[in-house]
């Protein structure tokens, strides 16, 4: 059965950075805007992960108000040309029943009640990194820094981004939820990829039942899905998924869905023939070896950094096993990156790479990917296994129930 976040998760969220303002203090914070595509077109509309983490709310020319006490939502109203063109927008009953926050008024008086709020809150904390970097596109967070900062220079202004990060980093036991319902929906699609996968069929029909069972249950991809055959798969973000699945060749699948803005991303690597060959076997083995071991590894108290480490070190006694390189061979150049060429994991969450960073030490209630993988481009092998893991006492495997082993693979490419 589908859930969606309830008020409470949205005002336990704004309670935990509340408690970080002091009393003079107050954060304003934006949605996303709607980002142009051609003509009158807009590219679909996705939340800012941050103003979704506070408010529940996925509508343009939003923002939200927080001081150490109160708390004002601010949203676009309807107008009856809006309404024809683009159906209803929020009402202010609805806009308090999804956030929990009462104080709900138009963004048309968001400027008058920032300035009679800063009265007594002179320090005003936006959602922006310092400096600012010159890009094409700015957020609305940066736009209305700019724009404040000169209507209102009295004021002293900071950052709340690092904040934010440090509060998304560990999740609640709803968006847990979340993250395992984008999993079951990414199971569902990975087991049709199993039963469709064969000699002759074209990558982009492989893609087209995997958005065809995401839209099914409610769901959108987290990220471009990577469907690669053959030699594609040494491409780690390979995402033209248009080329023939040929006989003898593997396919790597790195996947995801993403319901209620919370990422899912799995990878699993099959043979498209439903058997692997021997050398097949022997790679595959190696990547699944590693990739049990790191899961094991992953304990509070360490860093992704020194996860990384250890995953390389199993790898490149696997690499050498498999003959890609001598033992002597790594005195004159980086072979373990020449196979590996990526990091083996990241944190995920409302972002499918989430916020954290490879110095992030583990604590319960986090989640991140463990994803092992060898490319030999002069075979024609990618090989990537990827799961999702949530931290607690100790590694909790999300996605466990996805089938990985080899005999299961076959078993269900042959069903």
């Amino acid at each position: 059965m589908e859930k969606s976040p309830s008020n409470k998760l949205f005002e336990k969220n704004r309670s935990k950075i509340k408690q970080q303002l002091k009393e003079n203090s107050m954060v304003v914070l934006f949605s996303s805007q709607n980002m142009p595509r051609n003509g009158d077109q807009f590219h679909p509309y996705r939340e800012n992960s941050d103003f979704f983490y506070f408010t529940g709310i996925e509508q343009e020319n939003s923002a939200l108000i927080l001081t150490d006490k109160k708390e004002y939502l601010f949203i676009q109203g309807q107008t009856e040309n809006n309404k024809l063109w683009e159906g209803e927008k929020l009402t202010h009953e609805k806009a308090k029943k999804i956030s929990g926050i009462q104080n709900v008024e138009s963004i048309t008086v968001l400027e008058k009640t920032f300035a009679s709020l800063t009265s007594d809150k002179p320090h005003v904390l936006f959602n922006i990194e310092q400096p600012i970097q010159k890009k094409a596109i700015n957020t609305k967070d940066e736009f209305f820094f700019n724009e404040y900062k000169n209507k209102f220079p009295f004021l002293s202004y900071h950052t709340v981004n690092g904040i934010i990060k440090k509060l998304r980093l560990k999740k609640e036991y709803e968006e847990i939820e979340l993250i395992k319902q984008g999993i079951d929906i990414t199971h569902k699609a990975y087991n049709w990829i199993l039963q469709n996968t064969h000699p002759g069929i074209n990558e982009n029909e492989l893609e087209a039942g995997l958005r065809y069972h995401f839209q099914l249950h409610h769901s959108t991809p987290a990220y471009d899905p990577i469907i690669a055959s053959g030699k594609n798969a040494c491409t780690l973000h390979y995402i033209d998924n248009n080329a023939e699945c040929k006989e003898g060749d593997l396919l790597l699948l790195d996947i995801g869905a993403e319901t209620h803005n919370y990422a899912s991303d799995i990878s699993r690597t099959i043979p498209i023939n439903g058997t692997f060959s021997q050398r097949q076997k022997e790679c595959y083995e190696a990547v699944l070896e590693v990739q049990k071991k790191t899961i094991n590894a992953i304990e509070p108290g360490i860093s992704l950094f020194e996860l990384n480490q250890l995953a390389k070190e199993w790898l490149t006694e696997k690499h050498i096993e498999l003959g890609l390189y001598k033992r002597k061979d790594l005195e004159k150049e980086h072979l373990t990156r020449k196979y590996f060429p990526h990091g083996i994991g990241h944190f995920m969450g409302l972002d499918v790479h989430d916020c954290g960073n490879k110095n992030t030490v583990f604590q319960p209630g986090m989640v991140l990917t463990c994803e092992p993988g060898i490319y030999i481009p002069e075979e024609g092998i990618g090989i990537r296994i990827e799961d999702n893991i949530f931290i607690d006492d100790q590694a909790v495997n999300l996605s466990e129930q996805i089938p990985k082993d080899i005999e299961a693979i076959e078993k269900n490419m042959d069903s």
